[in-house]
């Protein structure tokens, strides 16, 4: 049986705040003067930080409880009893067993639903996990594997629940570093490295064209290609770590977060698409020049 140490708990606290937090203002739209919920996260948030367990955060968690109860429009109450349960991981057994895996999973479960019914959108409830998720660091979901395995049940709270628990441990792919992004692009045909900027960021350029530019954000690398505005949208409805591009026009470019969460095989296929469509456009201006009609010379009068 696994036994989680005070540690653990906090890390799981301080993940479970942060999901909670995304759909409190689904409860304060409704429940504008009712701040119960917003201190118990504030009592979670210290916790996380390294504060002492005390009998207030039991307190909060009955508080936020019964603010869920009263609130009246489902998505509130909902995004309260996220809030609810996120409080309660502070006092999860130390001896974790099934249930009580539920219990861990149950923030994003419950915020996954308040956004499903807010947005009157059984996808939104999928876009909220895949968020969660994301936000899980690797000692997190290495953590939630060594857990009981949770078998969920039939209703559609359940089927949320299992959706989570199977994300947080499915194993995140390799993460693809910045140098090898890097040597993608240099290895793309008729492509040229240039620093306008500074030493920083490295910019890619084909046919005297930005297609990639490679760099740091927030101390974490970054790199943000060209793409075509249809496909664009997609990939930032599926990928949260891919958002429109920084400092770029945000039609026409993504930014992406080498975080691990995006496939190196999709990021290599990104740089290659990106390098495409600067080459299709060059060839497209590049045309063969229509020939000139001549002029038809004049007779000189004498």
């Amino acid at each position: 049986m696994l036994v989680v140490t005070e540690q653990d708990l906090r890390l799981l606290a301080a993940w479970a705040e942060e999901c909670a937090l995304h759909v409190l203002p689904l409860f304060e739209a409704k429940a504008p003067k009712d701040t119960r919920p917003r201190e118990a996260l504030a009592a979670l948030r210290g916790f996380a930080r390294g504060e002492k367990r005390t009998a207030r955060l039991r307190t909060h968690v009955s508080a936020t409880l019964a603010a869920a109860r009263e609130v009246g429009d489902p998505s509130a109450r909902a995004a309260a009893r996220a809030v609810a349960v996120a409080t309660g991981i502070a006092y999860t057994h130390a001896n974790v067993t099934a249930q009580q895996v539920r219990h861990v999973l149950g923030p994003v479960a419950y915020a996954a639903q308040a956004q499903a019914l807010a947005d009157d959108d059984p996808d939104a409830a999928e876009q909220a996990i895949s968020r969660a998720v994301a936000k899980a660091s690797p000692a997190l979901r290495a953590l939630v594997r060594r857990m009981p395995m949770y078998r969920p049940g039939r209703g559609a709270f359940d089927a949320l629940l299992g959706r989570v628990n199977a994300a947080l441990r499915k194993r995140a792919p390799r993460r693809m570093t910045l140098a090898e992004v890097e040597r993608r692009c240099a290895a793309k045909p008729d492509t040229v490295l240039t620093t306008p900027f500074g030493p920083r960021p490295h910019v890619y350029k084909t046919a005297g064209k930005m297609f990639a530019l490679c760099g740091h954000l927030d101390d974490a690398e970054v790199i943000s290609l060209k793409c075509d505005p249809e496909r664009s949208s997609t990939l930032r409805l599926t990928f949260p770590a891919i958002t429109a591009g920084y400092h770029l026009h945000k039609l026409h470019w993504n930014t992406i977060r080498l975080d691990g969460t995006v496939p190196a095989s999709l990021i290599r296929e990104l740089v290659d698409h990106a390098h495409e469509v600067i080459q299709a456009a060059a060839r497209t201006t590049r045309g063969p020049k229509p020939a000139r009609a001549r002029r038809p010379k004049r007779r000189r009068k004498w």
